[in-house]
Parts: structure tokens; sequence; C-alpha cells
């Protein structure tokens, strides 16, 4: 990544932090609610830039899905970066394939970014429909002749 950016997992001390860096992007929630959603189990990376502000985060956890089977779900993937946008979305990404990839899932899914995002992650109805986010197969469909 270029310019002088890490990223690692979030840590204890992040965490209001990164309520105010996600508040940016629209959800109203409470210090205590986001308490709940950091200690649910989520895999929290963040993207800092050298005098240690949040760039980026991601949250992520393997679920088991009627239809994609193990996929590794992110409701939230949000960059704010002026200036170097592209490269911080990339290794949030790239770190996210990473660990489906160690996990063995089937799938990512990139939850579709709304206000209410975080009211959603216990909904299991949710969660197991098909028609929102980004969905990224991670193994390759067989190919098939045109004759088949």
């Amino acid at each position: 990544m270029r310019g002088n950016y890490t990223l690692n997992p979030m840590r204890g001390g992040q965490v209001v932090q990164a309520l105010a860096f996600l508040r940016a992007f629209g959800p109203e929630i409470s210090v205590e609610r986001w308490q709940v959603i950091v200690e649910q189990g989520y895999a929290t990376m963040v993207v800092t830039d050298g005098a240690g502000y949040i760039r980026g985060l991601t949250f992520s956890l393997v679920r088991m899905h009627p239809i994609a089977h193990k996929l590794l779900d992110v409701p939230i993937l949000i960059v704010g970066s002026v200036t170097n946008e592209k490269a911080i979305a990339e290794s949030l990404f790239l770190e996210a394939k990473r660990r489906a990839i160690v996990q063995r899932c089937d799938f990512i899914r990139i939850w579709t970014w709304s206000p209410d995002v975080l009211d959603r992650l216990d909904d299991l109805s949710f969660c197991n429909r098909w028609d929102h986010g980004l969905m990224h197969c991670l193994k390759p469909a067989p190919i098939q002749s045109l004759g088949d």
C-alpha cells in the first residue's frame, strides 16, 4: 500500500476511534451497542495512517449460508481516505480474501452499505438471503465446452 499505512486487527484502544470513524458514514449507534458488536466475534481489521488515524475498517465472520455454503460475510468494509482510497480498499479486500481462503470458504459476501447495516447483523433471515451485497466466488466453476 502506498503511503505510511498499516493493516492490523483492531486493538482495544481503537474501539472508540473506530466508532467515530464508522459514525462518519451514517449509522446512529451508541457506545454500548458498538461494544456488544465488537464483542460478538467478528474479525475486525483497521487500516491506520502514520499518525494512527483509522482510514479503513472491515468486519468479517464465517457462517454457513443456505446457497453459498461456507461464506465469509463482510457486513462492513469502509474506506475513509481521499488520497489513497483504492489502495486501502484493496488491502482490506485482500485480507478478507486471505481469511476466507484460510477458513476454506466457498464465497465472500461484502454487504451493500446502508445506515441500518448494524441492525441487520443478527437477522438470520437477512443474512441467509442471496440478493444483497457483492458475492465473490473463491472456487472456480468447472469449465464446460460450448457443445455441452
